[in-house]
């Protein structure tokens, strides 16, 4: 749904939502944020910058506050999150109180996750982690593994590369649905395959894939997919080598 003028005004001014002045919203206008999609061009290390501005073109007491300032970069965070899962913006699910303190808890887990770079080792096949075994260990390793678009690799290998347009209802006060079960589901069942950064996410996937099969039997099965670094590929032959069922974790 499109905000209206009012819906916009409160998203933006109200106690609940992102606090802001209503004096100060002229200067967020003046730096380019009229609509609650506008915060899409931002990144929330801009903010320094727009704060600076802001306090330099409004009085002290109505430039923007700590908080404020917070609650907007959890805002853009959650406006290009909702863009990559294609789920329109709404007054419910952009609601600071009532959703966006739920996003933020996920959020912050994931780019934790990214930010430490903790991922486990990548596992490779050998003689006791045969290719069964290894297939459901190499799914939970992507799940563990943060790409370029701060989604879990394991979007690029789920059984379907397409979206469905139709998506299944948020739950309620909640940033995703019952059948994806969390921001990081959502990402991983719903983040577009024709992005143009999943061709980074699919080269990492090729890498970790060819390292868990060199020097093993199933090495060649992935070879035709090296000049293009495409792991999907290499990932969808690698399991009609094996003739095994693919997508334990990832159907649907």
């Amino acid at each position: 749904m499109v905000f209206t003028q009012n819906q916009t005004a409160e998203f933006f001014t109200e106690p609940a939502q992102m606090n802001v002045l209503a004096a100060t919203i002229p200067g967020l206008v003046a730096e380019g944020i009229v609509t609650v999609d506008d915060l899409s061009d931002f990144k929330t290390d801009e903010f320094a910058t727009l704060s600076s501005n802001l306090r330099r073109a409004i009085p002290d007491p109505f430039a923007l506050g700590a908080r404020s300032l917070k609650r907007l970069k959890v805002a853009v965070n959650a406006v290009r999150y909702y863009a990559t899962i294609n789920r329109p913006l709404t007054t419910i699910n952009m609601h600071y109180d009532n959703c966006l303190v739920t996003f933020e808890s996920h959020w912050e887990s994931l780019t934790t996750k990214k930010r430490d770079g903790d991922a486990p080792d990548v596992p490779k096949i050998t003689k006791t982690l045969t290719i069964t075994k290894w297939i459901e260990t190499f799914e939970d390793f992507l799940f563990q593994t943060i790409g370029i678009r701060m989604i879990p690799l394991a979007y690029v290998i789920r059984a379907s590369d397409v979206v469905p347009v139709a998506a299944p209802a948020l739950l309620p006060g909640m940033p995703y649905s019952a059948q994806h079960e969390s921001v990081v589901g959502e990402l991983i069942a719903r983040a577009s395959h024709t992005h143009p950064n999943i061709a980074d996410d699919n080269a990492k996937l090729y890498q970790y894939v060819e390292e868990a099969t060199r020097s093993t039997e199933y090495a060649p099965s992935i070879r035709p997919y090296s000049r293009r670094k495409n792991g999907r590929g290499a990932w969808l032959a690698l399991l009609a080598s094996r003739t095994v069922c693919p997508q334990r974790h990832l159907a649907g």
